[in-house]
């Protein structure tokens, strides 16, 4: 079995509808998300010591 890329959803929040795949910068993240609640989130990346905000483009 082949192992898939790691990837983040992005859903809307009532009812939890697939609204896409978050796409970054840098390539696929495998860290874990914490949502921040104004529609935007956290991730940390273990190999640079970076926590990075994020929002949708244009959202």
């Amino acid at each position: 079995m082949a192992r898939e890329d790691p990837r983040h959803w992005l859903l809307d929040a009532p009812g939890l509808e697939i609204r896409g795949i978050v796409t970054y910068p840098s390539g696929p993240a495998d860290s874990l998300v914490r949502p921040l609640g104004d529609g935007s989130w956290l991730t940390y990346d273990e190999r640079s010591e970076t926590l990075s905000r994020w929002t949708v483009a244009g959202g």
